[in-house]
């Protein structure tokens, strides 16, 4: 069950990642849509976070960043270095629509994918602990 919880809560996170827009020949990305509490239709907004620097096996997605994206398999194991690093392990959570379920571990400076199909794509989210 805390499992699903898990999945449903990163699910929504990554869903409100990809409602975010490309501004025409800026290169800045605006979030969607807000009401007039300032926040995105009362879903949660991933913001912040660097691009991730190095890969290794997989193609990061434009508009990946440390905190959420998503990639496409190059082989079944491969890892995303952080931009910035983490001050602690952060929580992260790796989905896929394939019958093998991802795994991986999180460290300060990357996330380690270390059973990934190739060719499949996943989603990433990571939040950092209290103190960073």
């Amino acid at each position: 069950m805390r499992n699903r919880f898990l999945i449903s809560v990163a699910s929504a996170v990554l869903l409100s990642t990809a409602a975010m827009t490309q501004q025409p020949g800026s290169g800045a990305q605006s979030p969607a849509p807000t009401d007039m509490s300032g926040n995105a239709q009362g879903h949660l907004v991933v913001s912040g976070g660097s691009a991730p620097v190095t890969v290794l096996n997989v193609t990061l997605a434009d508009g990946s960043s440390d905190s959420a994206g998503s990639f496409v398999a190059t082989n079944t194991s491969g890892s995303i270095t952080f931009g910035t690093p983490y001050i602690r392990q952060p929580f992260c959570l790796v989905t896929g629509t394939q019958a093998t379920a991802p795994t991986w571990s999180a460290q300060s400076s990357q996330l380690v994918l270390s059973t990934i199909v190739n060719g499949s794509a996943y989603s990433y989210l990571c939040v950092a602990r209290p103190g960073g």
